[in-house]
Order: structure tokens, then sequence, then C-alpha cells
């Protein structure tokens, strides 16, 4: 249909990190984890993991893989395409 996005496994480049970083920050208080405790799980560094929260970066795919299988929530959640 006209005017509907696709959902994809991929980030679009106009994806806003900040509302990226806001539904991570959402997903992971929902699972209970602490920061510390959700990179421990992801195999990344403290920093890494507190600059996606905070808007700086955005996970790479197998990162992002870990934190939709410890948050259970999708790709489309974490894309602004679903409100789980």
């Amino acid at each position: 249909m006209p005017g509907d996005k696709a959902v994809t496994d991929e980030y679009p480049d106009d994806l806003d990190s900040v509302v990226y970083g806001a539904r991570l920050k959402a997903a992971r208080r929902a699972a209970g984890k602490t920061q510390l405790q959700m990179a421990i799980a992801i195999g990344c560094s403290i920093s890494a993991y507190t600059s996606w929260e905070q808007g700086r970066h955005r996970a790479n795919r197998r990162d992002q893989d870990r934190i939709e299988q410890i948050t259970g929530r999708s790709r489309a959640y974490f894309l602004g395409h679903a409100d789980e």
C-alpha cells in the first residue's frame, strides 16, 4: 500500500538514535536488567551499551540480535514499528 513502511532487518539511516536509545532503555528495564547485566549478556563493554541507550550510537546486527533475545522484544519494536 502506498505510504506504508515495510519492516526490514536493517536499520534505516534516518532511524532516530534517541528514539532507539529510549526503546532500548525501556526494554532493558522491563526485562529487569541493569546496564551492566545487559553489557555482560550481550558481550560488549558497558561504555558501548550506555552509548546506545544515550542515543550516541546503535548496536550492530550481532549485538542487536542478542538484545532482542534478552529483552524478548522484536526488531520492529526497536525500529519504531511496534509498541510491544
